[in-house]
């Protein structure tokens, strides 16, 4: 994921390819979890990396980098996030209401 998300800084991989391999990642932890906690855990790492994507989203666009979609992609990707933290029984913190 750390490779993806560089390649994607520096233009060479799209977002999607980016959300694709953190989803991935999500379901991999969540397989090897074997309680609540460390699931509840596992989202609140893929919300946080969520998150992250739609700061560099607005960054590229606001740069001329990147497109206004790619933004509603990050921003999609983030609620998608914040829903599977919240059916796994987690909380948001006030930053991500």
């Amino acid at each position: 994921l750390e490779v993806r998300e560089k390649l994607y800084q520096s233009a060479r991989v799209t977002l999607g390819e980016v959300v694709e391999t953190s989803n991935r990642l999500l379901a991999a932890e969540l397989d090897l979890a074997t309680t609540g906690a460390e699931r509840i855990a596992a989202h609140e790492r893929h919300l946080e990396k969520a998150l992250a994507f739609v700061e560099v989203a607005k960054a590229r666009h606001a740069a001329a980098r990147g497109t206004y979609a790619e933004g509603l992609d990050a921003q999609e990707a983030s609620l998608e996030a914040k829903i599977g933290l919240l059916k796994a029984g987690g909380k948001l913190k006030k930053a991500e209401k």
